[in-house]
């Protein structure tokens, strides 16, 4: 009789357990849905900003300083013309 009463509650459990997870997983699944979702258009478009806002955004470590009378490097590779 105790084995039967045993199987009879993990029953009812699984059972309560499928009911509830079937009114709450598309609650939670659209939530994670629309925070992925958020998250993509920020990455597509970045932040919202008023027309004419300018942003420089500059990385740590990233030599900032330009001399003007340097001018630019550019890398080149010699090419033997062998006839």
């Amino acid at each position: 009789m105790q084995i039967l009463r045993t199987i009879l509650i993990i029953l009812v459990v699984y059972y309560a357990i499928k009911f509830i997870s079937r009114l709450i997983m598309p609650y939670l699944v659209k939530k994670v849905v629309d925070k992925a979702q958020d998250r993509m258009h920020q990455q597509q478009y970045g932040p919202e900003k008023e027309e004419g806002e300018i942003t420089v955004q500059v990385k740590k470590g990233q030599n900032t300083k330009y001399n003007p009378d340097e001018g630019e490097y550019v890398d080149f590779e010699e090419i033997r013309d062998d006839k």
